[in-house]
């Protein structure tokens, strides 16, 4: 994206040089050999589940599958979230959950921990039932940070003169997965999930077990990636591209009335709509970005009917 707005503006001879590309004739794949060599077990191996266990759980949502879904899209007010990891900073500072005197949680750490909240009270009945269920939380996230570096295999700024700065354009995505419970979730406040994905991202982002996960997909007979969890859970998953500037690509030289508009937005996206076509997971959040007034915004699919459900929630808190 970075490329094509540097092409309208026709800056042409500032567009990075993929990873690569300036040898062509050789076929390179940098990640061909990840996976091969893991030196630790993954963190989370006793939770995974079997192939078998996995059908298990897939059958027991066929309807979620398969039933009518409904799409909304999300925006998060700047002042409303500022308050909350405000307030959740807080909490966590109160709690025994840690011993730092200013413990770090991202603006996504308690974006997703809320959303989660908002999105499982509206999901689930009030049962005991519910409550004992397993929440599992996956978090799609990028390893080319734990993968790079001067003896990486994928190239960061960090990196030697040959690679840095270089874009690898393919696929490179894994996921950080938090294992706790509904009952957790639901009757704590919305700190203590915060600091669950936080702790995960240290403990599970790493160049070893960034290493490790890929290597128990390849040892899947059908090249599964590792699901954990187990037959009973609700599971949530985001996709988050915040990191991606999504809202800050420049295609002001597509604009044709320069007068148009507010200057400093001119050419910058206002709003981003995800679709998604095909297979869709239920309960599958994508949180395109935070725009230049500093509001977040996310969309999913959800069962037909829980979308009212969850307005109810975020405007009553219950």
């Amino acid at each position: 994206m970075d490329a094509w707005g540097l092409m309208l503006q026709g800056r042409d001879d500032e567009v990075f040089v993929p990873y690569w590309s300036d040898m062509p004739d050789i076929d390179f794949d940098p990640l061909a050999k990840l996976g091969r060599q893991p030196t630790e077990p993954y963190k989370l191996l006793p939770r995974m589940m079997s192939s078998v266990g996995m059908g298990i759980w897939a059958l027991g949502h066929i309807s979620e599958f398969l039933g009518k879904q409904e799409t909304r899209v999300v925006r998060v007010p700047k002042e409303f979230l500022d308050r909350l990891v405000k307030t959740t900073r807080a909490k966590l500072r109160e709690s025994s959950l840690t011993n730092d005197a200013e413990p770090f949680l991202s603006e996504s750490d308690v974006l997703c921990a809320w959303w989660t909240k908002v999105a499982t009270s509206s999901h689930l009945p009030r049962t005991s039932r519910s409550y004992e269920q397993t929440l599992v939380l996956n978090n799609a996230y990028s390893p080319r940070k734990p993968l790079g570096g001067e003896s990486g295999l994928l190239p960061t700024s960090s990196s030697c003169l040959r690679t840095a700065d270089k874009p690898y354009l393919s696929n490179a995505v894994g996921f950080i997965n938090v294992v706790g419970s509904v009952a957790d979730e639901l009757n704590n406040p919305v700190s203590r999930l915060a600091a669950q994905i936080r702790s995960a991202i240290r403990e599970l982002g790493t160049r070893s077990q960034a290493e490790t996960a890929p290597a128990m997909t390849r040892s899947n007979r059908l090249k599964l990636p590792p699901f954990f969890g187990d037959t009973t859970m609700h599971m949530v998953t985001y996709s988050n591209w915040t990191k991606a500037g999504l809202f800050e690509i420049d295609i002001s030289g597509a604009v044709i009335n320069s007068e148009a508009g507010r200057k400093e937005l001119r050419g910058m996206p206002v709003y981003i709509q995800n679709n998604q076509s095909g297979f869709v997971l239920p309960n599958g959040f994508v949180i395109p970005g935070k725009d230049s007034g500093g509001n977040y915004w996310l969309s999913g699919y959800m069962d037909n009917g829980l979308w009212a459900k969850m307005e109810i929630y975020m405007r009553t808190g219950s």
